[in-house]
């Protein structure tokens, strides 16, 4: 008999549960006003050569909530970190059976240019 009400009682629960109700309304409104926001951010330098442009909702917002101030870190930490970072990038796109394609390309860090 215990068995039959601890058998019930789970399923009453799980049959219970159930998620929010979503809105579709309002759905349309927030992907509207995600719309109008434009997270498209173009960073080129004319004399290198080069431009990044990033594409990606949402970009805009994390990028202001993790933002440091322009010279919050020193140009020789900065450089650091790169070398660490193009150095494990590198070293990814030598290993293509392992990482399956991910990293393409490699960089070629020139770390005198500034």
């Amino acid at each position: 008999m215990k068995i039959y009400i601890i058998v019930f009682l789970v399923a009453a629960g799980v049959c219970s549960c159930t998620t929010q109700k979503f809105d579709s309304a309002s759905a349309k409104d927030s992907n509207v006003s995600t719309a109008k926001t434009n997270d498209t951010i173009r960073i080129a330098n004319e004399e290198l050569e080069y431009e990044v442009t990033i594409i990606y909702p949402g970009f805009n917002s994390w990028l202001t909530s993790r933002a440091k101030p322009r010279n919050f870190y020193n140009q020789e930490f900065l450089e650091t970190r790169n070398r660490v970072w193009v150095n494990e990038w590198n070293s990814r796109s030598m290993q293509q059976e392992r990482y399956r394609g991910m990293y393409e390309m490699r960089i070629d860090y020139e770390p005198r240019i500034n």
